[in-house]
């Protein structure tokens, strides 16, 4: 019994030390405006119903809630142009009006006219890119209030994910330039941290550096001195105790302590 208390205790440990990663991260998950994206599992799409919100008719997405199931039969709420421009513009990704209908354009196919019909594996095509998955590394295809995109994860940016954001790593605004892109696709710490997390502070932008922090010259404040006050604000000085708790050391601690008490649970040094 003790040994189950202990092993459950180690698995809520390891859920705690992901989950505090995650937080300190922005993942893309919102549109140009600022509303959560809609992700859709392709794998699970599945045709209209009448309580469903989104859904399959006739092969293709659609909004069911535009549509009315009428003896068997699926028929749209009106047939005018101003609908058809919002399923191309919001439901397709290569869609095109054609005599007052949306369709996909020569080549496209699919329920969201993604397939492109030169590639195999009903793959995407992007110019530059070629055949590829419709998001790339490992973004999920979402609905948002302007049409089709993808939800990132990690430090990835852009419609499909598919540019390269290190910024994203950081948990705010703040912190936006501990990392920065490199060459060869992967993050790096910027010139002004070090460190496996780029938690360190090794120079400053506008301050002086003194025992692992900055202190900022007048008009600037941040953790490295690169954010200028704005007119008629007083700029709060940086303190250690303060920086520290800012470029997240006590998170860092935090999770050393757990990794600790975790291997002792592992190696049986701790009994009940």
């Amino acid at each position: 019994m003790i040994l189950k208390g202990i092993h459950f205790f180690g698995h809520i440990i390891l859920i705690l030390l992901f989950l505090s990663g995650v937080f300190l991260q922005r993942f893309k998950n919102t549109d140009s405006d600022g509303e959560n994206l809609e992700e859709i599992n392709l794998d699970t799409l599945a045709n209209c119903t009448t309580e469903t919100e989104f859904g399959l008719i006739n092969g293709f997405f659609e909004e069911c809630g535009l549509w009315e199931y009428d003896n068997g039969k699926w028929r749209k709420n009106g047939n005018n142009i101003e609908y058809e421009e919002i399923r191309c513009k919001h439901n397709r990704i290569n869609g095109i009006i054609e005599n007052g209908i949306c369709i996909c354009k020569p080549g496209w196919s699919g329920a969201f006219c993604h397939i492109y019909n030169k590639c195999s594996d009903n793959l995407f095509f992007r110019k530059g890119r070629g055949c590829t998955t419709i998001c790339e590394n490992n973004g999920v295809l979402s609905k948002g209030n302007n049409g089709l995109e993808c939800s990132c994860k990690n430090q990835w940016d852009g419609r499909w994910c598919e540019r390269l954001a290190c910024w994203r790593l950081t948990p705010d605004e703040l912190h936006s330039r501990r990392f920065i892109n490199s060459v060869n696709g992967t993050c790096k710490c910027s010139e002004y941290y070090s460190g496996p997390e780029c938690l360190n502070i090794v120079s400053c932008v506008h301050g002086k550096y003194e025992n692992g922090y900055c202190k900022c010259h007048p008009s600037y404040h941040g953790e490295i001195c690169d954010i200028k006050c704005k007119t008629n604000q007083t700029c709060i000085e940086n303190l250690p105790e303060e920086i520290l708790s800012v470029n997240s050391v006590n998170y860092n601690i935090f999770n050393q302590v757990l990794l600790f008490i975790l291997l002792l649970i592992h190696f049986k040094i701790i009994f009940v």
